[in-house]
């Protein structure tokens, strides 16, 4: 079965169960690095909240063998009639009083999200760009966001510097930093896997710090575009000053950075080679943040861009 037949039979079958009553488009998204997804939106009789089902992996389930479309047909209607908006969910997108507590922001590679930037209002941050979005909900570890585009700030007469206020106040409180050190995220997962299975796939040695330089998961409460605290007010001086140390920044994804002390020393080429490396073999190119290495400076108090490694692949090289 062909995309756009499975697409046909989806719809179809979506107008026979649910009725006329019922309205459904499908629209082709951007996502982070060139990626994108076709979403379907149902319309409800007197809702405004359109719920959004990707039908991407759904299809990616029928061609591989691992669902019939009567099984994913019935997965996509599960979805969309268990659907909700969210419960303190703005009436008016374009009353800025209604929103202006919800406006975040996160980090996504600039060269790599042509398409996304020039529809959005975002800040150049070296290799990067600051792009906002509007926090709608939380549910367990995913949340409902709406990227803000410039036809919202040309409605509530704003500019970027006056999102960046705002947002930097919002993200610290709405998605609170989390530091842990490496070694602690490592046992944790071991924890979560198999008895069975552990000391054959998680065989972790404790690490002796005299030896080996104290390495940091910087993220958020969520785990989601984590990589964002990096530029909390604050928060890398906290660290540096606890440290006693300049900071090598390593960008793991979008949603996470690895932080350690900088040494006189420090092999930032080698250390961008094996980002690189890493992107390209174990992260998914839509949740890629950089290939580059940062240092953040103690005495400036600045995040420094120090290598120029490969341009990120990204989706179009996954």
């Amino acid at each position: 079965m062909s995309y756009d037949e499975f697409l046909d039979t989806i719809l179809s079958s979506l107008k026979e169960t649910l009725g006329e009553d019922y309205q459904f488009r499908i629209n082709t998204l951007p996502k982070n690095n060139g990626a994108t997804v076709d979403g379907l939106f149902l319309i409800r009789p007197g809702e405004q909240a359109l719920p959004v089902v990707y039908l991407n992996p759904y299809y990616g389930k029928v061609r591989e063998g691992r669902a019939s479309i009567e099984q994913v047909l019935a997965e996509i209607l599960d979805q969309l009639r268990n659907a909700r908006p969210p419960a303190a969910m703005p009436d008016d997108l374009s009353d800025f009083n209604q929103v202006r507590d919800r406006i975040m922001f996160r980090l996504i590679h600039t060269e790599s999200n042509p398409t996304i930037l020039s529809d959005v209002p975002s800040i150049s941050f070296l290799d990067l760009s600051i792009v906002f979005y509007l926090s709608l909900e939380h549910r367990g570890n995913s949340q409902m966001t709406a990227l803000i585009h410039r036809s919202h700030i040309r409605q509530w007469n704003m500019d970027e510097k006056a999102l960046w206020n705002l947002a930097r106040e919002n993200t610290p409180r709405e998605y609170p930093v989390r530091v842990m050190p490496m070694q602690n995220v490592l046992q944790r997962f071991c924890l979560d896997l198999p008895e069975s299975s552990a000391e054959a796939s998680c065989p972790i040695p404790v690490l002796d710090e005299t030896d080996t330089p104290p390495l940091y998961v910087v993220t958020n409460s969520y785990g989601l575009y984590g990589s964002a605290c990096i530029l909390y007010p604050d928060m890398l001086r906290k660290l540096s000053d606890r440290l006693d140390a300049n900071l090598v920044l390593l960008p793991s994804s979008v949603h996470e950075v690895l932080v350690m002390p900088g040494e006189s020393d420090t092999p930032y080429d080698d250390l961008s080679e094996m980002v690189t490396t890493i992107n390209r073999q174990q992260v998914d190119g839509e949740d890629q943040l950089s290939n580059q290495v940062y240092l953040y400076k103690r005495n400036d108090r600045l995040i420094h861009l120090m290598t120029a490694g490969p341009r990120l692949v990204g989706h179009s090289g996954a």
